[in-house]
């Protein structure tokens, strides 16, 4: 059964005092660019596990998105709580999938090389709850780390 809220599990820190940047559907993983909300933007970099959260207060469901200049409902979540976070397209994940930001609000499994290994510890945000095939933008439940 499909969840009809962000948190699944846990409490997050709720902050609602900055507004979106640009269009933010509820499950994009944000982060804070010029005093505004927007989508995450840097694939594999640091994120902190902060997701765009739905107006329930308002009715809304998290199929309503966020316009740019909307007051956005920010998560700030910890480790052990469960998100149903957004997982692009052509992803496929394993139960327990280390996960990282795509660059574009959603989560991907880790891109690992010998390079980038000491960089790729700190971006990594999640694990994947369920084993999915993403063929199209689907929501996702993950473990925050």
């Amino acid at each position: 059964m499909a969840s009809k809220v962000i948190a699944v599990r846990g409490e997050p820190i709720v902050d609602e005092q900055l507004n979106a940047g640009e269009a933010v559907t509820p499950g994009h993983l944000i982060d804070i660019s010029s005093g505004a909300w927007i989508k995450h933007a840097g694939a594999g970099l640091n994120a902190s596990p902060t997701f765009a959260l739905e107006r329930d207060e308002q009715g809304s469901e998290i199929t309503v998105a966020y316009a740019s200049g909307d007051r956005l409902k920010a998560g700030f979540f910890r480790p052990g709580d469960v998100v149903n976070a957004l997982v692009a397209s052509g992803q496929t994940l394993a139960v327990g999938a280390w996960l990282e930001s795509a660059g574009d609000g959603t989560l991907r499994a880790i891109a690992e090389d010998a390079a980038t290994d000491d960089d790729q510890r700190n971006a990594i945000v999640a694990r994947s709850k369920e084993a999915v095939t993403a063929t199209a933008l689907t929501r996702h439940k993950v473990w925050i780390v």
